[in-house]
């Protein structure tokens, strides 16, 4: 390898050697060229041109010296300050033959400087790929700024759009504020004139009643004119009628009968056709209601039955989204239809309404007359009341029992009216009415139902009082209307109790006392209207046997009213069978009657239901799922701000959601009541949700009952001893024998038979006799951790205690319960621990839930291995058929109830979507007729400019 320094030249290999040196220097520049074909500069082919100066440049003589300042100033023109390593090949000649010795070339490695242009190239090189990628990042931007720039262009679209209906916005609000000012003037204006009435009416009345007042001095004047000569009179009265017959009065009394009773009978049968009417437009109001009901249910059917997908690239997503579109419109027209014809059924009611009315006050003035003849022919002497007067006809032939109003109350005087004309309408009809005398009305009869206040049911408790069972001795008493075992309609001596095994505590309860108010009312009607001695005598006797007297009606506490828009064709049933009785501990808690909710219905409305529209409990229990299902998705689509009502307002404002219309609203929770306490005795669903409405149990209740259905529909029933089992993996807290009494517990209260159905009512039985074993865990667990005031809790205190039991609840939903069980049983913002004690266990279950949908059906296949003998095998296969029964009704789960949720939200997504596409729609053509005038204003200034640039042209010509 030669090296070569900066002013030397590179060493050219001389193994061969040419006759004449400048052929050998061609020869040499002529290689170079063939080796590098590209034209323009090369290293190679520089190093050979230094090469052949330094050869040449000796030979010069006299020009050496000038060639070698040359070659030096070449030198530096063409190479840099850089230096690099280069190859050289050369090839190896013979210098006798003057041919190639080996065809093969040699390399040369050596140090040289870097030539300009190499350089140069270099440069060139670097800037190319610099402009390559300044040209790829350009092309990226470009395509960045076209999509912002369409980006640009649809945000400019919807502004304009937005602009366009905020001015369509402003201008209405100028409208309604104008028309605000002009009814505001009105309002000023019809004050002013309610002003002047009053002046008026108030200088009329004084006027009026300083008219009275003579009057009525005229009147005793005359009064006791009149007594002083009745005493005369009547002796000429009694001598006249002994010597008159008064044939001509009887013929004129005879022919104004036909008047008077033509009159009557027309006034009585315009009130009838009144009241059918009447009754014929509520019979079309219920079936309207009916119908709509039915078409809400078939589409609520069609929406359970439907799993929808979430995912938007879901091939089926387009279809669900049209199909739901679908129904939805379906059911807005169904909607529209019903509203429009409830209104039309309202306005012909009030119409007709009104009318009764005017026909009723017709009524009352001509009973007012008929009292005051009747009144004033009392006041008549003996002698001139045995004559007949030629106004007794218009007397009316009816009972004494139409009577009339009570001066001072017109409410009261308008009942008696109604009263007065249905008992004038069903003249003939025969009441039942008890007879105060009467043997049944003897006080001594040992059936007192205020005597109840001495008896006294007794309860044990094995668990140091966390639960209590009713003594064995206890029989029911139908005079307490409970069971008692300590009481006084009860004829018995000594009597000896025998306490169970390992009885820790006893409680004595005492019944409350009921009393037939219907009964009541009735019997106290009947008294005569003095106050003798006799008649408080026979109020007390009433008083002790009114309850006893008829058969039993609907009975309620001494406290309640009576119920609101009720009618004596209502069906109310209020008669809790035996099983239903709260008992034992739950007596503490489930303190409320069912007929509060009468109350509250009475505090909503004053609307009576004269024809009520009977409810399946199919449909009951369908109303229900769709409330719960409402609750569930609150609780966790609902926005943190959003104010959280009671149960009970949750339940109306669900009611009002589904059918709209506040009037149709009441009628239908008239209805839903009087089912509910139809058939709160035949099924438990239906008992667990009044008392959730009356706030006996909390609203956490029905949401911890749905989560264990859940777990007890993922479970394939065969066997009584699977609900063991169950129980263990659902309370792995409790012990042996606390399990084996609850299994006992189910096994007698399904006799001996297993079911989906049968495992969630005994839940709800539990939890209504408050031995739900989580209740009282959860609620001991909470006792430990007190508050402020003992037994109850604040939001802070419940939030630390739960963050103690259970801490990783959610929080949300744990707010959310406790809001809710506060705006229904608030005390000053505390909550008691009985109530916090189910949202815990709710919580709580909420927790283990995914671990239990693993794991129960695992444990109960491993609770079916367990070894039996072959007696035990051969019994368990022949009875296996009869102890699985068939389900009457679907339970109620929450992945159902939470399906059917998500799907009407989705609906409830694609009719607001639907009504945004239509305001849009028709905003558009506003918005496409502002561009065309923009269009035509640019394309006219376009024009002028052009016309003038040609006249600038012109000029500049």
């Amino acid at each position: 390898m030669a090296l070569s320094l900066p002013n030397t030249p590179a060493v050219v290999d001389k193994t061969h050697t040419l006759n004449s040196p400048a052929t050998k220097f061609e020869v040499a520049l002529m290689e170079d060229s063939a080796l590098h074909k590209k034209k323009g500069p090369n290293e190679n082919r520089m190093i050979t041109v230094f090469s052949v100066f330094d050869e040449v440049i000796p030979q010069l003589g006299v020009y050496g010296k000038v060639m070698k300042m040359v070659r030096d100033e070449a030198f530096e023109a063409i190479y840099s300050q850089e230096y690099t390593t280069s190859t050289h090949q050369t090839t190896k000649y013979s210098e006798t033959t003057n041919k190639l010795q080996d065809k093969k070339s040699e390399e040369h490695m050596f140090i040289q400087r870097v030539p300009y242009f190499t350089l140069i190239h270099r440069i060139y090189d670097q800037r190319n790929e610099e402009a390559d990628k300044l040209r790829d990042q350009m092309e990226k931007v470009k395509k960045r700024l076209q999509e912002k720039h369409k980006q640009l262009e649809n945000a400019t679209t919807v502004n304009t759009t937005l602009q366009a209906e905020i001015e369509n916005l402003r201008d209405i609000i100028a409208k309604k504020n104008n028309s605000i000012h002009k009814l505001e003037d009105d309002i000023e204006g019809l004050q002013d004139n309610l002003e002047d009435l009053r002046d008026t009416t108030d200088l009329e009345r004084k006027n009026l009643e300083n008219n009275k007042e003579l009057l009525e001095a005229e009147l005793d004047d005359v009064k006791n004119e009149a007594a002083f000569l009745s005493q005369y009179k009547k002796g000429y009265d009694e001598l006249h009628d002994s010597f008159v017959v008064r044939v001509a009065n009887d013929r004129k009394k005879k022919k104004k009968k036909p008047m008077i009773a033509t009159r009557r009978a027309h006034l009585l049968n315009n009130l009838s056709s009144a009241k059918k009417l009447e009754e014929q437009l509520l019979t079309v109001q219920n079936m309207t209601i009916e119908e709509f009901d039915t078409f809400l249910e078939e589409h609520k059917s069609g929406l359970e039955c439907k799993v929808l997908k979430d995912n938007f690239n879901d091939s089926q997503f387009d279809d669900e989204e049209m199909e739901l579109e679908r129904m939805d419109k379906e059911l807005q027209h169904k909607q529209e239809i019903f509203q429009n014809t409830i209104d039309s059924l309202n306005e012909e009611l009030s119409m007709i309404r009104l009318h009764k009315e005017s026909l009723e006050h017709q009524w009352e003035e001509l009973e007012s007359q008929y009292k005051h003849e009747e009144e004033g022919h009392k006041n008549k002497p003996p002698s001139s009341r045995m004559r007949p007067s030629s106004k007794d006809s218009l007397r009316p032939n009816v009972s004494s029992g139409m009577g009339s109003s009570r001066p001072g109350s017109q409410t009261e005087s308008r009942a008696e009216s109604k009263k007065d004309i249905d008992s004038v309408m069903s003249l003939g009809e025969e009441f039942d009415n008890m007879d105060p005398s009467s043997s049944e009305m003897d006080p001594f009869v040992p059936q007192e139902t205020i005597l109840s206040k001495y008896s006294s049911m007794i309860y044990t408790s094995t668990n140091h009082g966390k639960s209590f069972h009713e003594l064995k001795d206890a029989k029911f008493c139908t005079s307490c209307g409970e069971k008692t075992v300590i009481c006084p309609h009860k004829i018995c001596g000594d009597k000896v109790m025998i306490l169970p095994h390992n009885c820790t505590h006893l409680k004595l309860s005492r019944p409350k006392v009921r009393i037939n108010v219907e009964v009541r009312d009735r019997l106290y009607a009947q008294l005569p209207k003095d106050s003798s001695d006799a008649t408080k005598l026979s109020t007390k006797r009433l008083r002790g046997r009114m309850s006893v007297a008829t058969p039993i009606k609907p009975m309620q506490s001494i406290s309640d009213d009576v119920t609101p828009g009720l009618t004596e064709e209502s069906p109310i049933i209020f008669r809790e069978e035996k099983d239903t009785t709260v008992l034992g501990a739950a007596q503490e808690h489930q303190v409320n009657s069912f007929l509060q909710l009468w109350d509250d219905y009475k505090k909503r409305t004053t609307m009576t239901r004269d024809v009520p529209r009977p409810l399946e409990m199919r449909r009951v229990l369908s109303l229900i799922g769709q409330f719960y299902s409402h609750l569930l998705w609150q609780d966790e689509y609902a926005l943190d701000e959003e104010q959280v009502i009671s149960f009970r307002n949750s339940f109306y404002n669900f009611l009002l959601d589904r059918y709209i219309l506040q009037d149709v609203v009441y009628l239908v929770a008239h209805d839903f009541i009087t089912a509910i306490l139809e058939f709160s005795t035949m099924n438990k669903t239906l008992q667990t949700f009044a008392h959730m409405l009356v706030g006996n149990l909390d609203a956490a209740v029905f949401r911890y009952l749905l989560l264990i259905a859940d777990f007890i529909d993922k479970v394939e029933w065969r066997e009584v001893a699977d609900f063991r089992a169950f129980a263990s993996a659902l309370y792995p807290f409790l012990t042996e024998d606390e399990l084996e009494q609850l299994s006992l517990g189910y096994t007698s209260f399904s006799e001996n038979k297993i079911s989906k159905s049968l495992v969630v009512e005994y839940f709800m039985y539990v939890v209504l006799k408050y031995r739900e074993p989580r209740f009282q865990d959860c609620e001991a667990k909470l006792l430990q951790h007190p508050g402020r005031e003992p037994g109850t809790m604040n939001d802070k205190e419940f939030s630390e205690a739960l963050d103690a039991i259970a801490p990783l609840a959610n929080e949300k939903l744990r707010s959310r319960l406790f809001r809710e069980a506060e705006a229904m049983y608030s005390d000053k913002g505390r909550v008691s621990v009985m109530r916090l004690s189910q949202i815990t266990a709710y919580l709580l279950l909420q927790q283990v839930a995914p671990l239990l949908r693993q794991n129960l059906s695992q444990k109960i296949e491993h609770s079916r291995l367990r070894p039996t003998s072959e007696m035990s095998l051969a019994t368990s296969s022949m009875t296996f058929e009869s102890r699985v029964v068939e389900d009457s009704f679907d339970i109620l789960t929450l992945s159902s109830l939470r399906n059917l949720a998500k799907n009407v939200a989705r609906r409830t997504t694609v009719r607001s979507m639907r009504r945004i596409e239509n305001d849009l729609a028709t905003s558009i053509p506003i918005l496409r007729e502002e561009d065309e005038e923009l269009d035509f204003a640019i394309a006219a200034d376009e024009y002028d400019d052009e016309d003038d640039d040609d006249e600038e042209e012109e000029m500049d010509k």
